[in-house]
């Protein structure tokens, strides 16, 4: 779904891109696969950049991405399409194991909002690096919920806004200590992307 997303406005090549490829990691983590992974590679169906092969267990396995605005308008789309393939057989193989129900969460979660302003350049996935490196196992998820380029930025730079998502095993988190956390995940961004950060 548009989780912080206008639901009524038309989808974009980027978020088309985002969808596909969440589709395909919400799968990979759904099947317990080992060794899953994402490489940018384009096909050349595939948008420029907008093509990535899957990786399990150090084999590709598939390939998916964002098709081609000229493929697409030979049959007549008009909407951006994204296209995921992957081989049954190989994934099939690599499937470690089948877990039963995951019991909810015994402890409320709590959310920190943060715009990163950076080159056009700097990739989701990298962005998702260096934040896991940085963080504590209390960071349970990163969103990505939009993505912005204007004038206003400056030439060759764009707004990555995020969503990082804490939460303890073993107790309900504080304000303090998760914007502890947070900082230390910002400090790694601000160095090593290197990013400008505008905090919700």
């Amino acid at each position: 779904g548009r989780t912080g997303l206008d639901k009524f406005k038309p989808v974009d090549e980027l978020e088309m891109f985002l969808w596909i490829k969440g589709l395909w990691e919400q799968a990979s983590a759904a099947l317990n696969l080992r060794g899953a992974a994402l490489r940018p590679a384009d096909r050349p169906w595939s948008e420029p950049g907008r093509g990535m092969e899957i990786v399990v267990d150090g084999a590709v396995v598939g390939w998916l991405g964002l098709l081609n605005a000229s493929i697409a308008k030979e049959w007549r789309l008009h909407e951006p399409v994204g296209l995921l393939e992957a081989e049954a057989k190989p994934l099939v193989a690599q499937i470690a194991t089948i877990h039963g129900l995951t019991p909810p969460p015994s402890y409320p979660s709590i959310r920190r909002d943060a715009a990163l302003i950076v080159g056009t350049d700097v990739r989701h996935e990298r962005v998702v690096e260096v934040a896991r490196a940085a963080a504590p196992t209390e960071l349970e998820k990163i969103e990505l919920f939009d993505v912005y380029q204007g004038k206003n930025l400056g030439e060759g730079r764009k707004s990555m806004a995020y969503a990082f998502t804490y939460r303890s095993k073993t107790g309900t988190l504080t304000d303090e200590v998760a914007n502890g956390f947070q900082a230390k995940v910002n400090a790694a961004l601000k160095a090593q992307l290197p990013a400008e950060i505008r905090e919700g």
